[in-house]
């Protein structure tokens, strides 16, 4: 409670006022400490704490006729809001919330491929993997005393399992000229379950919500290939790919006496009031509920479905040219390239059924992306080099499949929906002119107006600017001792990218670049490293993704990629 935690140190990793709403808050009694309740004003700072934990194993063995290569692969990620995140468990009054994740994934993979001078090459393999999640969203609404941990824990349990059996030939026709193609067969798995618990009652809240799909997917790849020279080639390739299926949840509140799920244009009080803050909390329904199927009177509780989302699948055709010239110190590759998406998903923050902000998945159809690729290495001397690269690429979202552009009126039953997108251009005028309207329905009412995001299909793609490139230079510094220092430099740089739909304000990350820098020393035997490195060195705030603030306004909170980070690594081998 005050207000700004950081009132003489702003940072983009330190939420500024902007991006979030101060609110009337009380902390209860705390003895002997706070012997009376404080009331004064709360902001939320977001924070974030990562984890991450990997081991593997690579074992390699010559037959003689083939090389059998067998992978073993552990690894886990976490992420919370951390023990000084934005909303701990501290008592305050209204509702506060903390998340936490954690994802472990394993891998097994076994090969067998050609002798690298075999004429004829050829591998073959089998892949497993499991992806398990486990994820809360602790909710504290209310405070009854001065520990009382009174809420709800929504609970999401993910177990995702893939099967695949692959193989790929390239056989000569002539010395120069050369096909190859390549085929899988995947099977993917998933099962998901949402669960809500009631914290201080250690009670079920309403019925899981559970998913149980499979998925088998054929891809293969096709390629031709032709040496106009020793040093230079061209080729020709077209290739499908796909991306496991996943699951999408939405929340609603649903009636305690009557199970009917409570929709938009149920009718006054049917749906949650604007003072309610969202969510389903101890608030009743009136006699509109009737006319729905629900239950006047009765208490709403909250509930998650989950649905089964296909998995994601493109078609990809591309040409291209790979040439060394000059005895092979200097290295150009370019190619062209048409993708065309039957379906592509992605995670996008929206209002859930029961008014609350949550992320769900979306699926486009229909989505294009086409360009092109230099990519430059120049070995200036043997201690010096220069790599380069830029691509270009333009891109069409095509339609979302889930999302519509209409503006949800919630509380009166003449006005339960007004559609506010003209030629399907969505912005922020007529965010505006759907809250007038529905103000103007009722004037002596302040209604909550859920407006759900669309995507129209010449936007562009999230998170995908225009341009982009690297440019480094690197140094070798040979040592007396036969040991050598390697100095290295280099620049990441991007034109503009939309990481919100294009009606949210501040959801575009501007032209930017990041310079990172390394300095590594090896020893003469090659078995010991020491680097030292530090990456984003302007200490640029680059936004990764922006989500809504939710209802009733068109900013975005931005979550940005990682400030100036340093560290050193020390490296063994034997």
């Amino acid at each position: 409670c005050g207000g700004d935690p950081h009132p003489n140190k702003y940072d983009a990793w330190h939420s500024p006022p902007k991006y979030y709403a101060a609110y009337s808050c009380t902390v209860p009694a705390q003895p002997p400490v706070n012997p009376s309740p404080v009331t004064g004003v709360c902001q939320t700072v977001a924070r974030a704490e990562n984890q991450f934990v990997h081991f593997g194993t690579d074992v390699e063995w010559n037959l003689g006729f083939g090389n059998l290569t067998f992978l073993a692969d552990n690894s886990a990620t976490g992420a919370s809001t951390g023990k000084l995140g934005s909303q701990p468990f501290l008592g305050t009054v209204p509702a506060q919330i903390r998340w936490t994740s954690w994802s472990p994934d394993k891998v097994v993979e076994t090969r067998l491929s050609s002798e690298q001078d075999s004429w004829l090459k050829w591998v073959v393999g089998v892949y497993w993997e499991s992806q398990r999640s486990d994820s809360h969203s602790w909710q504290r609404p209310t405070v009854t005393g001065t520990n009382a941990p009174i809420g709800s824990d929504k609970v999401n349990d993910l177990l995702a399992t893939t099967k695949a059996a692959y193989g790929q030939v390239t056989a000569p026709i002539t010395d120069s000229f050369r096909i190859l193609g390549g085929y899988r067969y995947n099977v993917d798995e998933n099962y998901q379950q949402s669960t809500t618990f009631n914290i201080g009652k250690r009670t079920l809240v309403g019925a899981p919500s559970n998913t149980d799909f499979r998925y088998d997917q054929n891809s293969y790849k096709g390629s031709l290939e032709y040496d106009v020279s020793k040093d230079n080639m061209i080729y020709a390739q077209s290739a499908t790919g796909f991306r496991p299926g996943n699951n999408t949840t939405d929340h609603f509140c649903q009636g305690k006496t009557s199970g009917h799920i409570y929709l938009p244009g149920d009718g006054t009080n049917a749906v949650l009031p604007a003072n309610t803050g969202g969510g389903c909390i101890a608030t009743t329904v009136n006699t509109a509920a009737t006319a729905v199927g629900g239950t006047p009177g009765e208490a709403l509780t909250p509930i998650t479905t989950t649905t089964a989302i296909a998995p994601d699948s493109v078609k990809t055709y591309e040409i291209g040219s790979k040439n060394r010239f000059f005895g092979n110190k200097v290295q150009i590759n370019v190619a062209a390239y048409y993708y065309k998406f039957d379906h592509l998903s992605g995670s996008l923050r929206t209002l859930s059924h029961d008014n609350t902000t949550n992320p769900t998945i979306q699926q486009l159809t229909g989505t294009k992306a086409y360009g092109g690729e230099i990519e430059t290495n120049w070995l200036i001397t043997s201690n010096d080099r220069i790599d380069f690269n830029l691509a270009y690429e333009p891109t069409k979202a095509g339609m979302n499949a889930f999302m519509e552009p209409l503006c949800y009126n919630y509380g009166i039953a003449s006005h339960p929906q007004i559609t506010t997108s003209t030629a399907g251009v969505i912005n922020s005028v007529n965010f505006a002119a759907c809250s007038a309207k529905n103000l103007a329905a009722n004037p002596a009412t302040v209604n909550w107006v859920r407006y759900r995001p669309a995507i129209t299909k010449n936007d562009p793609l999230f998170h995908d600017p225009l341009w982009s490139g690297n440019i480094s230079y690197q140094h070798i510094f040979d040592l007396a001792s036969g040991a050598s220092v390697t100095a290295k430099v280099g620049v990441h740089f991007e034109s503009s990218a939309q990481e919100a739909p294009n009606y949210f304000l501040d959801g575009i990350q501007k032209a930017f670049h990041q310079t990172d820098a390394s300095l590594t020393y090896d020893t003469t035997d090659g078995k010991w490293e020491l680097s030292a490195w530090v990456k984003n060195i302007e200490n640029i705030a680059v936004k990764i993704d922006a989500e809504s603030t939710g209802t009733g306004t068109d900013y975005v909170y931005p979550v940005y990629d990682a400030p100036r980070t340093w560290g050193v690594n020390l490296t063994a081998k034997f």
